[in-house]
């Protein structure tokens, strides 16, 4: 009976081990970017990193202004795509990035590219503005708030 209570409390031991070893976190790349044309598409390629010791599966990932997710009435219209870290950075043509995965279900052992599509009218510089990472590893799904100067600086022209 004490050897089954040793192996059980071992077992939890260990699996807790595990899982804490698992924990990881996103970092995006800062990058500046000039202001935009209001009303053009823009493609931002953004490197990033993942920490864990297990790979993350990307669920989805949103911009929140204030703790809210951003609609196209604040002047944002996007969709973000993911590829792996030899992608091309920065603000990009379409055709300079290559093959995009749509953010769900890529998974991202270490470095990728987090690539965002958008339309923006009217956009001044916020410093409220963040990412929302909505992923799983090993199965236990999590979330991630990231503050990205590049996010937080988009700003449109009207030339």
């Amino acid at each position: 009976m004490k050897r089954g209570v040793v192996f059980l409390c071992i077992g939890f031991i260990m699996f807790f081990i595990s899982a804490c070893g698992s924990e990881g976190e996103f970092a995006v790349e800062n990058l500046s970017t000039s202001p935009l044309r209001a009303g053009e598409s823009y493609y931002i390629a953004l490197p990033l990193s993942w920490t864990g010791s297990e790979k993350a599966i990307m669920k989805s990932v949103e911009l929140l202004e204030d703790g809210s997710p951003i609609t196209s009435e604040s002047g944002i219209t996007y969709a973000f795509y993911a590829g792996g870290k030899e992608k091309k950075t920065g603000v990009c043509q379409r055709e300079e990035i290559g093959s995009v995965e749509k953010v769900e279900g890529f998974e991202i052992g270490d470095e990728g590219t987090l690539v965002m599509e958008t339309i923006m009218t009217d956009v001044k510089p916020n410093e409220k503005r963040k990412l929302r990472f909505h992923y799983t590893v090993i199965g236990q799904e999590r979330e991630q708030i990231v503050s990205s100067g590049t996010v937080e600086n988009l700003e449109t022209s009207t030339r």
